[in-house]
């Protein structure tokens, strides 16, 4: 039982070993454009070369797709943090008002004239 083991696990790692030569050989493309190499498979159709080729190329596809993304979640992390910063920013100047007896005058001032714009922005859309 122990030597089929061992035969079997020999066996896969012939396998493992080919599909990495074949792999690497791919990533090599031979001067015709076509894949440099085909795995052997039982019953595999003539054409397996070209789903090769073609899984490739949506793997690279796949791959340009989530470095875009991956690209424009940085820029956004960045803006976000600006954001944040003048909003904080905003707030200790709000907080500074507030502290002042004046200042509340200038609060209930700010936040009619929000009221305003909102009760106006509601009327427009309807």
């Amino acid at each position: 039982m122990e030597r089929e083991n061992d035969e079997h696990i020999n066996l896969l790692h012939g396998k493992v070993r080919a599909r990495i030569a074949c792999t690497n050989a791919m990533l090599r493309r031979a001067p015709s454009g076509e894949a440099a190499c085909v795995l052997p498979q039982h019953g595999a159709p003539p054409h397996g070369n070209i789903q090769v080729s073609a899984l490739k190329e949506m793997t690279i596809q796949i791959g340009n797709h989530v470095k875009e993304d991956i690209n424009m979640l940085d820029g956004m992390g960045s803006d976000f943090d600006r954001t944040g910063g003048l909003l904080r920013g905003t707030m200790s100047r709000l907080d500074a008002l507030v502290q002042t007896k004046d200042g509340r005058h200038m609060i209930y001032l700010a936040l009619f004239v929000i009221g305003v714009f909102i009760v106006l922005y509601v009327f427009s859309r309807r």
